[in-house]
């Protein structure tokens, strides 16, 4: 296969080629053309799949944005479960619905990586499940703003339903999240609402979220 310049600027090599004491023959590229771009965004290596950015557990609040989560979901909050070190990883999870209705909550910041252009797609996927299948209902909600820097929010930035998450199996939940003139840089603010209604049963019924992370279509 002959390559070509794809670019302005690029380069198309067809001889031997010398990188300080070291020459490497045509040859032994069977004879295949090397391009030399000097265009750093062109010649990034393309990724294959969306760029996972994991939010640290450290990250999350009660919904004031200053007050650490409790250990245990409390009925208003989210628990932050840290697990045994070596045996079990941190976790978010709620208090048992027990037979009625529990809405719990957690807040936190993200902020776009330099990486990330305009335009790209975000996606925010949150790994979750409940310990003990509701009689009623489960669910989860994302509320997503941009930071104005000026203590003002954007418009919500997630306009779609509320996840089911009414199995004990884990599972994946991906929010697209509107990027409208999103840009690296920008900071989310972001709010997760489980509710748990198990109205006329009797388990535990805890929502459980293992993970939450963002998902960048940074691909060249």
């Amino acid at each position: 296969m002959t390559l070509a310049a794809q670019f302005p600027g690029d380069v198309v090599i067809t001889g031997d080629l010398s990188i300080g004491s070291v020459t490497l023959p045509a040859a032994c590229v069977s004879n295949a053309a090397l391009v030399v771009s000097p265009n750093i965004e062109r010649t990034k290596l393309a990724q294959d799949a969306l760029a996972k950015y994991s939010v640290p557990w450290h990250c999350f609040k009660k919904n004031d944005m200053v007050t650490p989560l409790p250990t245990a979901g409390d009925s208003t909050n989210l628990g932050l479960v840290a697990g045994t070190h070596g045996t079990a990883s941190p976790m978010l999870a709620g208090a048992g619905a027990n037979g009625n209705s529990k809405t719990e909550t957690a807040r936190f910041s993200f902020t776009l990586p330099p990486e990330y252009d305009a335009g790209q797609t975000v996606t925010l996927r949150c790994h979750a499940r409940v310990d003990v299948v509701a009689n009623t209902s489960a669910t989860l909600d994302v509320q997503c703003f941009e930071s104005n820097t000026e203590a003002g929010i954007s418009a919500e930035l997630y306009a779609g339903a509320a996840l089911t998450i009414n199995s004990a199996t884990w599972a994946n939940k991906d929010f697209s999240i509107t990027v409208g003139s999103l840009t690296a840089g920008d900071v989310l603010d972001v709010e997760l609402t489980t509710v748990v209604n198990d109205t006329g049963g009797g388990g535990t019924c805890k929502a459980n979220i293992g993970l939450v992370q963002f998902l960048l279509d940074i691909r060249g």
